[in-house]
């Protein structure tokens, strides 16, 4: 038998369903996390992103920084992608105000929490770019 590993919670009982949702979310519908360094939209180059999420391909890419390694912004951008996923039809502008109550110091996810969905951000970049058919992408 396999033991499971325990999920750190907060102890805020919102804040922890969320992070099961988002967990949930994680394991078993997200197929792959790409790092990709100098991510843009697929059909408007120009555009730069910092996440975008495939939702035909359960892929979620995720834009490299520039300057060294900056975990809060990539781990943001996850939390971002995730939240598309989880909540399906939001809007960007609530996608946005959860993510930032979510990574607010006082009433947000723990640190553990983060570390917990900072393990999923892949080491190495791809060289490759998203699939260019954008029928389901945010």
């Amino acid at each position: 038998m396999r033991k499971r590993n325990k999920l750190q919670m907060s102890g805020d009982r919102l804040l922890d369903d969320m992070f099961k949702v988002l967990v949930e979310v994680l394991r078993k519908e997200i197929r792959a996390i790409y790092l990709k360094k100098d991510l843009r939209y697929p059909d408007k180059y120009r555009r730069a992103l910092d996440g975008l999420l495939i939702e035909d391909d359960a892929a979620i890419y995720l834009n490299k920084p520039k300057h060294g390694s900056e975990h809060p912004l990539i781990l943001s951008s996850l939390i971002h992608e995730l939240l598309h996923r989880a909540l399906g039809r939001s809007s960007e502008w609530e996608i946005r105000s959860l993510e930032k109550s979510l990574f607010d110091r006082r009433t947000g996810f723990t640190n553990e929490q983060k570390r917990y969905f900072a393990k999923y951000i892949p080491k190495h970049t791809v060289k490759y770019g998203p699939n260019l058919d954008m029928k389901g992408s945010k």
